[in-house]
């Protein structure tokens, strides 16, 4: 028998024996004690649970990859116009980047963001979960924190995690995807190009967002979007965002990569192109995998959480004051 726990063990320690130590408490309330055992019950299937218990390590067989790939995200305030197929151009690039990772099943990924510094985001992880869990958190900068973009901010930090990457396992290779509207709105752009990652990288793509129509912003806080838009501080009207296709070009020329119009949403076979995925492999041992056993015990839980429901129902019946009989005859 193994765990798992979600938490750190002693955490789920220290909250039952607090919460047990309460239901011991209030079991010697004349009346209360089977209402308070059956809640001591419920504590402990709880903690039983969040321990995880499983089954010894099985095998499992797991597909490997000798690639590195990098997503390279634009999370200006202008990455959140409304003008792609799934809404902001930063839905459409969530959606890409996922359908990119499951392109490279077995690979390390790494997830980079730029607004005016840039971040890593996740550093290379095969973890798919973590990964997900990190796009579908993805948000623009705050806009009155914002100063400008320039979509070659990330090219040095870029250059350092590539190199970092071939230094640490030298049998790898790396792939660059770079997500942005190509839009250059900051007085003093980034002028470093990304020539000295495309000379270093297996391949990879551009994929660029937005349209020559351009469309207007909600402005983002701490919390969200807000119902305001963004406002062009010149005309009073609200601001217009288009994308950059000369500069997207440039990019990608720079990076020796594709270019993708991603406006529509199309398939993302032509990002691929060139890219040599002979290098994925099952791994000729075997890897240990839990085989989470916690679930038989929600079957105890639930039947303690039904008996505990009628319990209350019961409890609450008895306060309740009778309607008057409206029939009977007063004396």
């Amino acid at each position: 028998m193994t765990i798992d726990p979600v938490v750190p063990v002693a955490a789920v320690g220290v909250l039952v024996a607090v919460a047990l130590g309460a239901c011991a408490i209030l079991t010697r309330r004349r009346g209360r004690r089977w209402t308070w055992t059956r809640r001591a019950g419920i504590v402990v299937l709880l903690g039983v649970i969040a321990l995880r218990p499983g089954s010894e390590r099985a095998d499992a067989d797991v597909l490997v990859s000798d690639l590195d790939v990098f997503f390279v995200v634009d999370r200006t305030g202008s990455m959140v116009a409304e003008d792609h197929a799934d809404g902001t151009r930063l839905d459409g690039v969530r959606s890409d980047v996922l359908a990119l990772a499951d392109a490279f099943p077995g690979a390390r990924w790494s997830l980079v963001g730029f607004d005016d510094e840039v971040t890593t985001l996740v550093p290379l992880i095969s973890d798919p979960t973590a990964l997900r869990d990190a796009v579908e958190r993805l948000r623009p900068e705050v806009q009155d924190q914002a100063s400008g973009s320039s979509p070659r901010l990330a090219a040095a930090t870029l250059v350092d995690l590539v190199a970092a990457a071939e230094d640490q396992e030298p049998d790898r290779r790396q792939v660059v995807f770079l997500f942005t509207d190509g839009e250059t709105t900051v007085e003093q752009p980034s002028t470093e190009p990304y020539t000295a990652v495309g000379e270093r990288i297996a391949g990879g793509a551009v994929l660029g967002y937005g349209t020559t129509e351009g469309a207007t912003m909600r402005v983002w806080d701490a919390s969200g979007p807000t119902e305001d838009d963004v406002m062009d501080a010149r005309t009073g009207a609200p601001a217009v965002s288009v994308v950059d296709r000369s500069t997207l070009r440039e990019l990608a020329n720079e990076l020796d990569v594709p270019l993708l119009d991603r406006t529509a949403g199309d398939p993302l076979d032509e990002a691929l192109t060139g890219i040599d995925r002979d290098g994925e492999r099952t791994t000729p041992g075997r890897v240990p995998v839990h085989q989470d056993l916690g679930w038989w015990w929600a079957y105890p839980l639930l039947g303690l959480v039904w008996w505990e429901v009628a319990a209350v129902t019961v409890d609450v019946a008895r306060f309740v004051p009778r309607r008057p009989n409206s029939d009977a005859v007063p004396g």
